[in-house]
């Protein structure tokens, strides 16, 4: 089995996070028990809320490293744009003081500062970066912050379903690992996201309203794009909701939707 591939398993998906900790361990404590893996969705920083809610970025990081610690294997994270963003600054962080700025980034988006860019430099190592992923295959669906959009695909005549997971997988690796020098628009906002004219958003910035298609041979499961309540295109589902709600994927493939008290949507 691939590295980016899970099946057979029962896997609590929690979308964007954005500070707001309690959403996460309230997801997991109604689900204690009913899940083999959690996957996060990405974005667990940057947040436009000024309540009681969010958490301040230091214990982001805390909070973490200690999912990481609690469930070792069983918790998988995949990045986010605005995670991203402090990723490739981590990358500068003491070795390139021309990049060592948060305007500086190919990969900056809104909510980044000089200050949380340190704070999460100091405290989330790149180690923690490099465990995570851009994309899981859980039970025939593909998980990923934004979707992947049909244009990074490879034609189906050409290449199994396998085939085109296995290349995308190692140009979205490539891309990471080159991300201190080059840029990829994998990893990029599209055209309808304030990027370049006539691009398509990336696996973590693809916009659920104007770009996302059902069209790939495997249904997605995706957050990124906020709204007030879950939505389908085709078979795949856009679950981030301004932390309301969570999803369950059993090892059958039924997928389930539940708020964040864990009833069912």
């Amino acid at each position: 089995m691939k590295d980016y591939q899970i099946q057979n398993s029962n896997i609590l998906i929690i979308p964007d996070i954005h500070q707001d900790l309690d959403f996460a361990d309230h997801a997991i404590k109604n689900e204690e028990g009913n899940f083999d893996y959690i996957i996060f969705l990405g974005d667990y920083f940057d947040t436009h809320k000024k309540d009681d809610s969010v958490y301040p970025v230091k214990d982001v990081c805390f909070w973490l490293l200690q999912k990481q610690k609690d469930y070792g294997e069983r918790a998988k994270f995949i990045i986010g744009n605005h995670d991203l963003q402090y990723y490739e600054y981590s990358l500068h962080f003491n070795s390139d003081r021309t990049r060592n700025h948060a305007n500086r980034l190919f990969y900056a988006c809104g909510g980044i500062t000089n200050n949380k860019c340190k704070i999460i430099a100091k405290n989330l190592d790149l180690s923690f970066w490099r465990s995570c992923r851009m994309f899981y295959v859980c039970n025939n669906y593909l998980l990923s912050h934004a979707g992947l959009h049909e244009s990074f695909w490879f034609p189906d005549n050409l290449y199994s379903t396998e085939e085109c997971l296995d290349k995308v997988n190692r140009r979205c690796e490539f891309a990471l690992l080159e991300m201190k020098f080059n840029h990829d628009q994998i990893l990029d906002a599209g055209e309808v996201r304030g990027g370049q004219k006539g691009t398509i958003g990336g696996i973590n910035w693809l916009d659920w309203y104007e770009e996302f298609n059902d069209s790939l041979p495997i249904p997605q499961i995706v957050g990124h794009s906020c709204g007030s309540t879950p939505r389908t295109n085709g078979k795949s589902f856009c679950i981030d909701c301004d932390q309301k709600y969570y999803g369950l994927l059993n090892k059958n493939g039924l997928f389930e939707i539940k708020d964040k008290e864990g009833n069912v949507w």
